[in-house]
C-alpha cells in the first residue's frame, strides 16, 4: 500500500520484530501485563515496575520508556463480563494510536494480544488503530500539511502467514474512510451535487460504474417521493438533489446479486416541522446510509470479488425550509 493512497489514513507495514527500528514507538494492546508473551519480556518488567508506583497503568493508554524506546501501553480492561465483546480490543487499539500521535510519534508499531476470547479480535484491533488515524475531509482539503496524524502504522505479526490479511484490512479501512468522508462532512461540502461529484471521483478508473441522475424533470417523473423532499432545495442549485447508482460485476458468472439502498439526507431540518431545542446539529449525518453504500463499493473496488453482482442506490437530498417545503402531514398524490 502506497503512503500516497488518498483513501487510507496512513501506510500500513507488516513487521516481525517487536523492536523494529523503522518505527518510532511501540503501541501495545494487552488484556493485562501478565498476558504479554516472551518476546516482550523486557517491556513486561518495566510495566511491572511502573505498576508498583502508579495504579493508573491498568487503565487508559500510557507512555513509558523502555530501553530508550517509547512504549505506549493500552490495556483492554476486563474481557470476561457478559457485555464485553471484540470492541474492547478495538477501543484499546484506538486509544493506543491516539496516545502515540499525541506523544509526537508518527510511525507506531502496533502489537495486539496473542490470544483473545473474541473472534476477529486481530482484525478489530487493526481497524480500531486505523480509525484513530482518520483526519476529516474538510481538514485534509483546507490544511494539507495536517492531512495525516501518523505516516506509517506498523502491524506486528507473530508469523509471516498472517501478513496476507493486510490487503483485506486496508480495503475495509479504505471503504470506511470513504464512508466517513461522505457521512461526516458538513451540509455544504457534501451537499447533494458535491456528494455525487465526490463519488464519481472515488470510482474513476475503477470497476465500479456510476450513474448520476440530476435532471429535475426526470426526478419528478420517476422519483416522486424523492421529488417531494427535494422541491424546496431544487430552487438552490448547490442543494439540488442527486440520485446515484453504483454497479459492480465481478469476473465470471454472478452466483448472487446484492441490492443496497442508502438514505442520503445531507441536512434534515425537519422541513416545516423544524428540529428545534438544539437537536438539529448533527443532522447532516442523516446521509450515513448512503455513505455506507459508497464505502461498501469502495471495498468491492479494492478486493474485486468474483462471481457476484452488486447494485447500489443512493438518494442524496436536502430537506430544506422555504418555498415548497415538505410538511410531515402532507398527503402526496402520485400518478404513474
Amino acid at each position: 500500500m502506497s503512503c500516497s493512497d488518498r483513501y487510507l489514513p496512513c501506510q500500513v507495514i507488516p513487521a516481525s520484530n517487536p523492536f523494529d527500528k523503522r518505527f518510532d514507538c511501540i503501541a501495545i494492546v494487552a488484556i493485562c501485563i501478565d498476558a504479554l508473551d516472551g518476546s516482550l519480556s523486557e517491556i513486561k518488567e518495566v510495566l511491572y515496575a511502573q505498576a508498583k508506583i502508579d495504579a493508573a497503568i491498568f487503565s487508559g493508554a500510557h507512555v513509558i520508556n523502555c530501553m530508550n524506546t517509547a512504549v505506549i501501553y493500552s490495556p483492554t480492561g476486563p474481557v470476561n463480563r457478559d457485555y464485553d465483546d471484540v470492541r474492547r480490543i478495538a477501543d484499546a487499539a484506538k486509544a493506543a494510536i491516539t496516545r502515540a500521535y499525541k506523544a509526537g510519534r508518527r510511525r507506531p508499531l502496533l502489537i495486539l494480544p496473542k490470544e483473545s476470547p473474541f473472534p476477529y479480535s486481530f482484525e478489530a484491533g487493526v481497524l480500531g488503530a486505523l480509525s484513530a488515524a482518520y483526519v476529516p475531509l474538510e481538514i485534509r482539503e483546507a490544511r494539507p500539511v495536517q492531512a495525516r496524524l501518523i505516516d506509517e502504522l506498523g502491524i506486528f505479526f507473530r508469523n509471516q502467514q498472517g501478513e496476507s490479511i493486510i490487503p483485506f484490512l486496508t480495503a475495509v479501512e479504505s471503504g470506511r474512510l470513504v464512508s466517513r468522508d461522505i457521512g461526516g462532512s458538513d451540509p455544504e461540502r457534501m451537499a447533494p451535487p458535491n456528494a455525487a461529484t465526490f463519488i464519481q471521483e472515488v470510482f474513476k478508473d475503477s470497476p465500479i460504474k456510476v450513474n448520476v441522475i440530476s435532471d429535475i424533470e426526470t426526478i419528478e417523473k420517476d422519483y416522486p417521493l424523492f421529488a417531494a423532499v427535494n422541491r424546496c432545495s431544487k430552487t438552490v442549485s448547490r442543494h439540488n438533489g442527486r440520485i446515484v447508482y453504483l454497479e459492480y460485476v465481478g469476473e465470471g458468472m454472478p452466483a448472487e446479486t446484492l441490492l443496497l439502498v442508502g438514505k442520503g439526507v445531507t441536512m434534515d431540518t425537519g422541513g416545516a416541522n423544524l428540529k428545534v431545542n438544539g437537536i438539529m446539529p448533527g443532522m447532516h449525518r442523516d446521509k450515513c446510509g448512503a455513505a455506507t453504500v459508497a464505502g461498501f463499493f469502495q471495498i468491492l473496488s479494492r478486493l474485486r470479488p468474483k462471481n457476484i453482482k452488486v447494485i447500489g442506490g443512493m438518494a442524496f437530498v436536502r430537506n430544506s425550509v422555504g418555498t415548497g417545503y415538505l410538511y410531515f402531514v402532507s398527503i402526496l398524490k402520485i400518478t404513474f
